[in-house]
């Protein structure tokens, strides 16, 4: 995620470290107040993060690429999807298991995860399309979505290119948040002090390159998750 936010800032011609140490600014600035800045942060972000691809979606739906796209017998995305969303689910479970603590009654858990589950679903759905009708000239773009907001113009590509960040940092800040909680717990030591150390490894791991990390990590990182996921299914819930 930090090499995300480097390579969104870096598309914008902000410089690929200016965006790393921004992100790494918010992180620790708003996961400093714990979970109620988490949860601030997310009520601002994901509303702005929704809205802007809604916007950039429909508008490159509207004006699909005239290119036809070729059909194949792949059927790799099958795998692609099951990691992309093995690993997303399990991102999101140190928070959600704080979540529960915070809101311990079962209906706004459930009601929160349906709706979570339909609007995310909804917003995947046409960014996915999007993507496809305009593939052939997106086949080598890191950031397909914001070359898309492009095409409708400077100023609806600035505001999806920092909706974008928006996004990234949200993921960011539940990933510091989930692996600090878990540490400070095992070691004992300060929440805070590990959400330095963590923002200071991620700045070192984003010196490889966004492109180069989902292209060789998240693959491998997703097979990783699937194992988790299928170790909690295992286990079973007490009553």
């Amino acid at each position: 995620m930090f090499a995300g936010c480097g390579a969104i800032f870096e598309e914008l011609g902000l410089g690929y470290w200016t965006g790393i140490f921004l992100s790494s600014a918010m992180v620790v600035l708003i996961l400093f107040k714990e979970l109620p800045g988490l949860i601030l942060a997310n009520l601002i972000i994901v509303p702005l993060m929704f809205g802007g691809a809604l916007v950039v979606s429909l508008y490159a739906i509207q004006n699909r690429c005239a290119v036809p796209l070729l059909k194949t017998a792949d059927f790799n995305w099958i795998l692609a999807a099951v990691q992309f969303s093995s690993y997303n689910l399990v991102l999101a479970i140190p928070v959600l298991l704080s979540l529960c603590q915070k809101y311990p009654q079962a209906i706004h858990l459930k009601l929160g995860g349906w709706l979570g589950s339909l609007i995310l679903g909804i917003m995947a759905g046409l960014i996915h399309w999007s993507i496809i009708l305009h593939l052939p000239h997106l086949q080598q773009s890191p950031l397909p979505m914001v070359d898309l907001a492009r095409l409708a113009g400077d100023w609806l590509y600035w505001v999806y290119a920092i909706a974008l960040w928006c996004e990234m940092l949200t993921t960011l800040l539940a990933d510091t948040y989930g692996v600090a909680q878990r540490l400070a717990v095992a070691t004992g030591g300060p929440f805070r002090l590990w959400i330095i150390v963590l923002t200071l490894v991620g700045i070192l791991i984003g010196e490889i390159g966004f492109s180069n990390l989902v292209s060789k990590f998240y693959p491998l990182f997703g097979y990783f998750c699937l194992v988790i996921l299928f170790l909690l299914m295992a286990r079973k819930v007490p009553d």
